[in-house]
């Protein structure tokens, strides 16, 4: 958990929550995650590294 924070805050440039109150930050985060877990998974893609497709 530690690294993909860190991978977060400097490979995406994140320095701090755009929006107040805690849903809004929890539903931001999901969505950081979500981004993260999406490009992880288009460069596994890219790299042939998935072993099955996806259709």
């Amino acid at each position: 958990m530690y690294i993909n924070r860190v991978v977060i805050k400097n490979d995406y440039n994140f320095k701090r929550f755009l929006t107040h109150g805690k849903n809004s930050v929890k539903n931001e985060f999901i969505l950081l995650c979500l981004g993260y877990n999406v490009n992880k998974l288009h460069t596994k893609t890219q790299n042939e590294r998935v072993g099955r497709t996806l259709h």
